[in-house]
Order: C-alpha cells, then structure tokens, then sequence
C-alpha cells in the first residue's frame, strides 16, 4: 500500500546553490505541504581533514537523523579541509542563501562542525537568529542554546 507522504526521489546534495544528482533512486518521506508540524533543514557538514570517508558518514548519518525526526531537508553543504584560520566556503554560501530563503533549522552534528572558536559560533547563531533559525544539533537531539550574560 502506497502512503502519500512515501515517494521515490532522487536524492542529491546541496553543495553552495550547485545540485548534484547521485543517481540513486531511494523512498524519501516528505511530510506534505500542508502538513503545520514540518521542519525545513539545512544539514552543514564540516571536517578538518582531507577525509572523504568521514565527510560522507557525517553527511549519511545526519540525513538518517533528519529522517527520523520528519525534517525535510532542503539542501546539504560540506566543507572538507577546513580547520582553524580557514574559510569554511560552503558554510558562507549556506548563510548567504538563509538570507534568501531560511528554514527552520540547521542540522549539524554537533556545534563544534560551525566553528570551534566560540566567539564565530555565537556570531553565526545571532546571525541566524535575526532569520528566525536555529541550530539543531544531532548529537544532544536538540537545538542550541548558547549561554548568554
């Protein structure tokens, strides 16, 4: 028995405002358009090394989550290589495109994949904030909530 919300799509990841197809047909439920309770994501992956291996598990294990939870992703961006004093590119690209169109959340593993450095982790989440987003992070299964004075 057919479920409406239960289609076959083609999955793809978001990298800036580039699709990519991968190919592969999966069973993707999509909560319906009308449905009040949907959560739009953006999954932000990010690793320090040149680590492919790691990069994908990241990205599969965090659209495993968003399944979980009912969240509709809308685009996935990730950055390889980035580490301290370097420019995570994609990470900008997704908050220039929040400006545009925002979501709900942005699923990422933990809070550390924004930035170790806490000062541009509480930089980012205002930024966010002011577009009515928040962090959601997988790890803790739930949204971030910096400590303010």
């Amino acid at each position: 028995m057919t479920n409406d919300n239960n289609i076959r799509a083609a999955k793809y990841i978001r990298v800036g405002s580039i699709e990519q197809l991968d190919g592969q047909l999966e069973d993707v439920h999509i909560p319906g358009r009308m449905d009040e309770n949907r959560k739009d994501v953006l999954i932000y992956c990010r690793v320090a090394h040149d680590d492919d291996f790691v990069l994908e598990f990241q990205q599969k294990w965090l659209i495993d989550f968003a399944y979980d939870k009912g969240f509709y992703v809308k685009g996935i961006y990730r950055d390889i290589g980035c580490s301290l004093g370097h420019n995570p590119e994609r990470l900008e690209a997704m908050l220039s495109d929040i400006e545009k169109d925002p979501v709900d959340y942005v699923l990422v593993r933990n809070i550390d994949r924004i930035s170790r450095k806490a000062a541009s982790v509480l930089k980012i989440v205002k930024r966010l904030k002011k577009k009515n987003v928040e962090v959601f992070c997988a790890d803790q299964d739930q949204v971030f909530q910096p400590f303010e004075f």
